[in-house]
């Protein structure tokens, strides 16, 4: 019903824990497969992904510092993106970092057609986190799946979704630009364009197991098929 997205997940060790690779991977296969995984970083010293490396599948590229002190993960990482963009084996990459220095080349595969993750924690620019079609903010979603923090702790994370409220407008709006007499239009068209407006939107924000669901339950859609083509509209249509 949604399309089915090949992934290259390609991980900046220097800026993301392990310990969201789970997340990352969780995420991805909500809406497609990871068809190439490799993480960036010296792996000569003691790189935290080298045990995660080896026991996940993924392919560790080693990126040596020619000058000490200066990073050249970022500069690795990219030329590996165009090369795999170049060879048509993907239609999405995912970039699990949090540095700024990749928004360009997101913005580059997006204007190449490729769907763009950007994976990376609550500091993450938002010169990066807007230059993607969807962000996961890995520090919030790590968050809600580990129950030990006390109510307080919990009471003091900042929510930086949007309100039900405001998303059941804006879908409405998306949904009235088709024009339709009958106020369908097509799901997809209108769960991208949420996506588009608000790339940190999750639906396990709001207590939804899918996409679909949060539409129904929160939102108030309702939904027809043709074939394989999905349309929705708001339940209180006229």
């Amino acid at each position: 019903m949604e399309k089915e997205y090949s992934f290259a997940l390609l991980i900046d060790t220097d800026n993301v824990s392990p310990k969201y690779y789970d997340i990352i991977v969780n995420e991805l296969e909500e809406i497609g497969s990871i068809k190439v995984k490799r993480a960036y970083g010296d792996f000569i010293a003691n790189n935290p992904w080298k045990e995660k490396s080896i026991g996940e599948g993924i392919t560790p590229i080693q990126a040596f510092a020619p000058i000490k002190d200066k990073n050249s993960t970022d500069l690795v990482l990219t030329i590996d993106a165009m090369d795999i963009f170049y060879s048509e084996l993907v239609d999405a990459f995912c970039i699990a970092t949090s540095d700024s220095d990749f928004a360009r080349l997101a913005q580059r595969l997006k204007e190449g057609g490729m769907y763009v993750v950007i994976a990376g924690e609550d500091k993450t620019p938002i010169s990066l986190s807007k230059s993607s079609d969807k962000f996961l903010m890995l520090d919030k979603l790590y968050e809600a799946r580990t129950p030990t923090k006390s109510r307080s702790e919990k009471e003091s994370v900042k929510v930086e979704a949007p309100s039900v409220k405001t998303l059941q407008n804006v879908v409405r709006d998306f949904i009235a630009m088709s024009d339709d007499a009958e106020g369908w239009a097509l799901y997809a068209t209108v769960a991208n364009q949420l996506s588009k407006r608000y790339p940190q939107f999750n639906v396990k924000a709001y207590q939804a197991k899918s996409k679909q669901e949060f539409f129904k339950s929160k939102l108030g859609c309702e939904f027809r098929q043709e074939g394989t083509v999905v349309f929705v509209r708001m339940k209180d249509k006229k």
